[in-house]
């Protein structure tokens, strides 16, 4: 239940005066909670989610800038020019995006569970 202030306005009038509800903060998937001091660090094991998050989209930019060197060079070699640079970059996003999911996002998972020690 939230608390009524009453006070009175220059006419003398009562008014009724609600605070605004509180909101909770939200935060980014796989981003730990905001702390209550600045200066503490978070209590989580592991490496922190800022370095995860780098080290997953790090992966999918080099996995697709790879792919895409290697669908060229395919391509240059059997003559089938852009098919295989497309085959293999779609399968290189399609592939870093679950990569992105399986270690930013574990529980939007699509392909049924992950073994305990994330392997």
């Amino acid at each position: 239940v939230q608390k009524m202030l009453r006070q009175r306005c220059a006419a003398g009038a009562v008014l009724a005066i609600f605070p605004a509800p509180r909101r909770r903060r939200l935060h980014a998937v796989g981003m730990s909670r905001p702390t209550p001091n600045p200066g503490s660090k978070p209590k989580q094991p592991g490496s922190p989610p800022n370095s995860r998050a780098l080290g997953a989209g790090l992966t999918l930019a080099v996995s697709v800038g790879l792919s895409a060197y290697g669908g060229m060079w395919l391509d240059a070699r059997f003559g089938t020019k852009p098919w295989l640079l497309l085959l293999c970059v779609g399968f290189a996003i399609v592939g870093g995006i679950l990569h992105l999911i399986r270690v930013l996002a574990p529980e939007l998972w699509p392909f049924g569970k992950l073994p305990r020690n994330g392997g």
